[in-house]
């Protein structure tokens, strides 16, 4: 394997996304967002950050801002299409730099604990980008479905329908 640090303060797009398949973790085990569309999202955005000369550390707090800012949507913005697009297209991008922070690492010669801490720590506290408005009352517990919500009771196996939140 080639070693991903060496001359990085002439390292172009395609020179960045050719070390980076070259290095890339192995797929097995992943899902499938993760094959299919993070990871290669990921890489590209790596691949700029890294000509753009960001620390891993600056694309961690670049997708906190993506992701936070659909949040602050979601909870904030009446639901419609276009937040529905708007957020998707938010916690996508957030995602996809959580994914690149560890890339560009990679690319600049290693990471660390403190980094793998740090983005550890950041992607628990976001939600997964599948995220729906659902409301349950009493003890059931929401569950996001394809055709949109059902609320599980935590005494019984059944499941009923749930409301989508308005606000």
């Amino acid at each position: 394997m080639t070693d991903l640090a060496d001359d990085t303060s002439r390292l172009t797009v395609p020179v960045a996304l050719e070390r980076l398949r070259s290095s890339q973790k192995s797929s097995k085990g992943a899902a499938a967002y993760s094959r299919f569309v993070n990871r290669p999202l990921g890489r590209v955005l790596a691949a700029v950050a890294a000509t753009a000369g960001l620390r891993p550390n600056q694309v961690t707090a670049i997708s906190a801002v993506f992701t936070f800012a659909g949040i602050v949507l979601l909870a904030t913005v009446p639901p419609s299409l276009g937040l529905g697009v708007g957020v998707t297209l938010l916690l996508l991008v957030g995602y996809a730099l959580d994914s690149a922070d560890g890339q560009v690492a990679r690319l600049r010669g290693g990471g660390s604990l403190a980094g793998s801490g740090s983005t550890t720590s950041s992607t628990r506290s976001r939600p997964p980008p599948s995220t729906s408005r659902c409301c349950c009352r009493g003890s059931a517990s929401p569950t996001s479905t394809l055709h949109g919500c059902s609320c599980r009771s935590a005494t019984s196996s059944s499941t009923t329908a749930g409301s989508s939140a308005s606000s």
